[in-house]
């Protein structure tokens, strides 16, 4: 599939990339996805970056501050889905058929629900309702962190992305196209210099040793 990088310091580019392997391979670790767009398009980064010291790479819209390290842009071939008018940005499934996900509306905020999922279809409760999109992303990870450590329970992985259409592979090139670098935090909010990218080039390939005199 044919998906985004965006690199600390360099301008975006094209990368065919072929399965999860070589996801974790150029974001240097395990992944995790956000979906920042109302669109077939998700953000995946390193999911430890922080914690690994990732130079700071790009920000990003809405509510999800920043990305450290290298991040993809890719397609997806599923849906992301909806509830009463929320976009689900976020979700996570684990093996007992439970769930939870992070939801954004236009005008009402946020909500994490917890979920149970049966033959694909999804019943989502116990709302929690914030106005605030950090408050809502914390209870996200607290109530994942809180119900895996409780039923010791694992995430099921279902990758379901696919190649960037080349009007979002455009679009997300300009979005992304200057470096920046941090200057300091607000909150949960970056604050940042835009500056010009250094271009990404090919790595130069080896040069083939010259062939001997009469050979």
């Amino acid at each position: 599939m044919n998906v985004l990088v965006v690199e600390p310091g360099m301008a975006p580019y094209e990368k065919e990339i072929n399965g999860l392997e070589e996801m974790q391979a150029m974001v240097g670790g395990p992944i995790t996805t956000i979906y920042p767009y109302g669109e077939q398009a998700a953000l995946v980064s390193n999911g430890t970056s922080v914690e690994s010291g990732m130079k700071f790479n790009r920000t990003i819209g809405g509510s999800y501050g920043g990305v450290c390290g290298t991040f993809l842009v890719c397609g997806l071939s599923g849906d992301t889905g909806a509830n009463q008018g929320y976009v689900i940005r976020q979700s996570i499934l684990f093996d007992n058929g439970r769930g939870f996900a992070l939801g954004e509306h236009p005008r009402e905020g946020f909500v994490t629900w917890q979920f149970t999922e049966e033959q694909g279809h999804r019943d989502y409760y116990w709302g929690h309702y914030h106005s605030d999109g950090a408050a809502a992303e914390q209870d996200y990870t607290d109530r994942t962190v809180d119900y895996q450590r409780r039923y010791e329970v694992h995430e099921v992985k279902r990758p379901n992305f696919c190649s960037l259409t080349p009007e979002q592979m455009e679009r997300f090139k300009k979005e992304f196209y200057h470096a920046e670098i941090l200057i300091a935090v607000n909150g949960s909010t970056p604050i940042t210099r835009k500056v010009e990218p250094r271009p990404h080039t090919q790595p130069d390939q080896p040069k083939r040793p010259s062939k001997a005199p009469g050979r």
